[in-house]
């Protein structure tokens, strides 16, 4: 049987400051440990935020995503894709062309990234699917995470009510 390759998980920078405002970026190592990465961009806001992590993240050198050009095929899915085609600042773009150029998902708590890598077709995800894997995965229990998404959303982050939350951890 062949071996599986490790995945990417493309993280931001503002998904990494939420979960340690709780105190919980252990969440994060147990469910992606050194599968964690992100760019050179992000990992400089990071530092410049003076967010210190507890996490080892690797990151990718912005030399690395230059003159990447990709397209669309005919189903609006990802073919080849340049950073025009999706608008926005470079920086803003670097988990995307770092999951298409080197493959993985992205992890974000920023709506607007996440819409915008699912359109092109990159898997991506936010807050609300970390806690449930953590819940499948057994790291946390059903009722933590009820919790600490409540910390969460105390503290500032844009999240969807407590009860859309509930909905979307009761559904497969």
């Amino acid at each position: 049987m062949a071996k599986k390759a490790n995945k990417n998980y493309w993280v931001d920078n503002s998904l990494l400051e939420n979960f340690k405002k709780i105190k919980r970026e252990d969440i994060l190592n147990q469910l992606f440990g050194k599968q964690l990465k992100t760019t050179e961009n992000i990992y400089k806001e990071i530092e410049k935020s003076k967010n210190e992590t507890t996490l080892n993240i690797e990151f990718v050198q912005d030399s690395d995503l230059k003159n990447i050009k990709y397209t669309l095929d005919t189903n609006n899915k990802l073919k080849t894709l340049s950073v025009p085609l999706l608008g926005g600042e470079k920086e803003d773009n670097s988990l995307i062309l770092a999951a298409i150029h080197f493959g993985g998902t992205i992890l974000s708590s920023d709506n607007e990234q996440i819409n915008k890598a699912r359109n092109i077709g990159i898997d991506a995800h936010g807050t609300m699917w970390i806690f449930k894997k953590s819940v499948q995965k057994k790291l946390i229990s059903y009722k933590e995470s009820l919790n600490l998404y409540d910390q969460m959303k105390r503290l500032g982050e844009r999240l969807p009510s407590h009860k859309e939350f509930e909905n979307f951890l009761n559904n497969n």
